[in-house]
């Protein structure tokens, strides 16, 4: 797979201001169409706590699943909380299978508020049978690199399922912060 190493730029390194800049505005700009579809949907990226929001196309459940509502289409579970200066959304799908939550999908964006709101999908999972589990970045002999083809690939993918999640018109049902565990 091939491999490039990370250069980063931050004209302003300065993270209290950058942070109190986003908390005035309560909207970050980014450059990830999924990230500016859940700003607009609801979803708060200025908590400070774990927040955790479940979006749904409609009221009406599965007699099947209280995950899916009666046309079969699956609830989605978005989390956020920051590590440092990196705020992390988490953007899920979930199903039970044998009475286990299953990720039909998990996508975790790093969303840089020191680089003006640059983000990067980071994480992905699919639970199942043949489970897939891969991180965009990593680190080798102190290097930081990541897997162009695989963001590249991923960025792609959540264009259109942003595109599809607004098509499908889901609505916010809720959302709850949880106190930090470890200060």
């Amino acid at each position: 797979m091939e491999q490039k190493t990370i250069q980063q730029k931050s004209e302003n390194n300065n993270t209290s201001t950058s942070i109190k800049n986003v908390q005035k505005t309560n909207i970050i700009k980014t450059d990830s169409t999924m990230i500016n579809f859940l700003q607009k949907s609801g979803v708060s990226l200025t908590n400070e706590e774990h927040t955790s929001y479940k979006f749904q196309c409609c009221e009406q459940r599965s007699e099947h699943s209280n995950r899916t509502c009666q046309h079969g289409m699956m609830d989605l579970t978005v989390e956020t909380w920051r590590e440092e200066n990196i705020l992390k959304v988490s953007v899920c799908h979930y199903y039970e299978q044998n009475g286990d939550l299953m990720r039909d999908l998990e996508i975790v964006y790093n969303v840089h508020l020191d680089l003006h709101g640059t983000t990067f999908p980071a994480y992905f999972r699919q639970d199942g049978a043949l489970a897939i589990e891969d991180t965009v970045f990593f680190e080798e002999n102190g290097k930081k690199l990541y897997h162009p083809k695989m963001l590249k690939s991923l960025k792609s993918f959540s264009r259109t399922w942003a595109a599809n999640l607004r098509a499908q018109k889901r609505t916010l049902v809720k959302g709850k912060s949880h106190k930090k565990i470890n200060q």
